[in-house]
């Protein structure tokens, strides 16, 4: 059966719980991801799922190679470089080949940008998606 549900999360508004570095891995822990659900024949939705973690290979910083002990929180703003092209909606699941850049702007002002050969996400199935009450 094909699949009607799609998911998007969408950088700006979703929650960092933290980051894990292994080497040039980079784990990305969202506590609340944002997320756009679109269901075949209906409206598009947003609210926020759990759960959802970026993986990120070959990465290396910017700066000095050290992620920010404060890169925790709700990011105002955040993009991914792929392909040519700065998108801030990333389809779920993905998994996609660099090169890539990785730029996310925290609330508390920290900021954080990473340059990865690869990006795959993971979450449970189903995704544990809560509507967003938000007016």
């Amino acid at each position: 059966m094909p699949r009607t549900e799609h998911h998007t999360l969408l950088l700006a508004d979703s929650e960092v719980a933290r980051l894990d570095i292994d080497g040039t891995n980079l784990r990305l822990h969202f506590s609340a991801a944002c997320v756009r659900l679109q269901t075949a024949g209906a409206a598009p939705v947003e609210g926020y799922a759990r759960g959802v973690v970026w993986h990120l290979s070959g990465a290396r910083g910017d700066g000095a190679g050290q992620v920010p002990g404060d890169a925790f929180g709700r990011l105002r703003e955040g993009r991914l470089r792929h392909a040519g092209r700065w998108q801030g909606e990333v389809a779920l699941p993905t998994d996609l080949a660099g090169p890539l850049t990785l730029e996310l702007q925290f609330a508390n002002g920290t900021s954080l940008s990473v340059v990865a050969q690869a990006l795959r996400s993971t979450a449970p199935e189903p995704l544990p998606f809560t509507e967003s009450l938000a007016c």
